[in-house]
């Protein structure tokens, strides 16, 4: 199917003695239990519950950012829909991967009745790096000094994304002020996870998107390295081009 990623490994059911033989992929995480996890990241007690719940693969998580805003267009499923969808992958899924650090659904909503189906994306969500200004929307910079600050208006990147029918769904987690950014950790929101592999942790002041963009929080376009002895990218081919 045209705009769909090339992923076809079936759900992998994974239980404790397995955990350590085997990477847990995208879509396993979906559906697969916390088990006996081990590594480079301590996982918490409340984080392998969340992980043992059943989660759902819904119908368009293979479709990436341009397959999705098609959809929009042809009248398949709307703005809202498409909002909608995302907001119940990261409720499943957060705090598992701890990707995200300022929700924007009302927002996302609002701007999903203004979003035109004439733009490029014509409303798909996108997440927004916890380091841009999105104007009334909380930017922390991972730190818990600037938990109270909130931007007047966006900075030009943002109203470009804007204008091509991205519509901004949540902001990702970085290193604090994106120092040390070996982890992505900081004090104030915690560390993400490797969605391939929840006992490892993501790469970089990116690290929040990248985790974020491979479980379907919404369109993402950069190259991200996970912290492991080889890299491994997850990107939204539909706009790497921006």
């Amino acid at each position: 199917m045209d705009n769909q990623y090339p992923f076809h490994d079936p759900w992998i059911e994974i239980d404790g003695a397995e955990w350590e033989r085997n990477m847990l992929t995208r879509r396993a995480l979906l559906k697969a239990s916390a088990g006996a996890l081990v590594g480079a990241v301590f996982v918490p007690a409340q984080i392998k519950r969340a992980a043992a719940a059943p989660k759902y693969l819904d119908e368009l998580i293979g479709y990436d950012a341009l397959g999705m805003a098609e959809l929009i267009k042809t009248g398949d499923i709307s703005a809202r829909e498409a909002v909608e969808i995302t907001i119940r992958r990261i409720e499943a899924l957060e705090p598992i991967v701890n990707a995200v650090t300022t929700r924007t659904f009302e927002r996302a909503f609002d701007k999903a009745e203004t979003i035109s189906k004439d733009t490029v994306f014509a409303g798909m969500p996108i997440m927004v790096k916890d380091m841009v200004d999105v104007g009334g929307v909380r930017r922390t910079d991972g730190s818990r000094m600037m938990l109270t600050n909130t931007p007047a208006e966006n900075v030009m990147y943002v109203d470009g994304v804007e204008a091509s029918g991205l519509n901004i769904i949540a902001m990702t987690n970085v290193p604090e002020f994106a120092q040390l950014g070996l982890v992505t950790n900081n004090m104030a929101f915690g560390l993400s996870r490797n969605p391939w592999d929840l006992s490892k942790s993501t790469l970089g002041s990116s690290g929040g998107s990248g985790g974020g963009g491979c479980v379907g929080y919404g369109a993402n376009g950069a190259w991200h390295r996970w912290r492991r002895p080889e890299p491994t990218a997850c990107l939204r081919p539909g706009v790497i081009w921006l």
